[in-house]
């Protein structure tokens, strides 16, 4: 495991209250780093806190134990400098594209703004949808929407929750391909949360197994494959079965 990256999870514990007061753990003694401009994905059993350990790096939770780092420094909070994607793309149904993404950058200028808006609606490329009302696209275009909005803040960590979940087959690799260019373009760091295991293989370079309740990490799986890569090569679907024997889906 990469030591000293700019994401630091050490020690990590996470527990929940109950209605009646009794505290539930999500999560035990987990420990991550994660390297600048890497790609990880987080694949585990239902309920072994997954999402959980996305919101803890987001600043949407705090730990209950052990620390969660950003560059050195403790995540405290939301932090402008990592950018989150949800499975749902959360637009304000009301406003436009361009104002859906201008929303996320409210404490700039206004001129900033703008520019801002454009060059990210650019990246995903949806120029000429700036008008365009969310009950007018597709499910990959709102997709593509809240990638934007994400990248507007320029962050240096992009945290993605199941985000292509909801799509199609053949939109869904269509996504990932387009994921997979703005991050060879913008070389942000990315940690996603998937369900589907090709996809973690396909996009990772490594893949972070975990499993239980409390969730544990069981094993931290390299993915030393070129890119581009496709889910039907011999190596990835070895890597695939291994990961499969180690969530002991089958």
């Amino acid at each position: 495991m990469p030591d000293g990256g700019i994401l630091e999870l050490r020690q990590i514990d996470k527990a929940f209250a109950d209605k009646a007061g009794v505290a539930h753990r999500a999560l035990a003694d987990v420990t991550l780093s994660v390297e600048e401009h890497e790609i990880v994905a987080l694949v585990g059993t239902s309920g072994c806190g997954k999402s959980t350990l996305l919101r803890l790096v987001a600043g949407l939770e705090t730990p209950s134990g052990g620390a969660v780092r950003l560059a050195g420094r403790a995540i405290e909070g939301p932090r402008p400098e990592v950018g989150v994607v949800f499975q749902e793309p959360r637009l304000m149904p009301w406003l436009t594209v361009a104002e859906n993404v201008r929303f996320a950058l409210a404490d700039l200028p206004r001129e900033e703004q703008e520019r801002r808006t454009a060059e990210a609606l650019e990246k995903v490329k949806l120029q000429g949808f700036e008008r365009a009302l969310p009950r007018q696209l597709s499910g990959g275009m709102a997709q593509r929407v809240a990638i934007a909005r994400a990248l507007a803040r320029r962050p240096r960590i992009l945290l993605l929750d199941e985000p292509f979940g909801a799509l199609d087959a053949f939109t869904r690799r269509a996504m990932q391909a387009h994921l997979l260019e703005l991050w060879a373009a913008e070389r942000f760091t990315m940690l996603f949360v998937t369900h589907d295991l090709a996809e973690a293989v396909t996009l990772a370079d490594r893949v972070v197994v975990l499993r239980g309740n409390p969730g544990r990490v069981v094993e931290i799986v390299p993915v030393d494959l070129p890119r581009p890569r496709r889910g039907d090569q011999p190596e990835a679907v070895a890597l695939e079965r291994h990961v499969e024997g180690l969530l002991d889906l089958g």
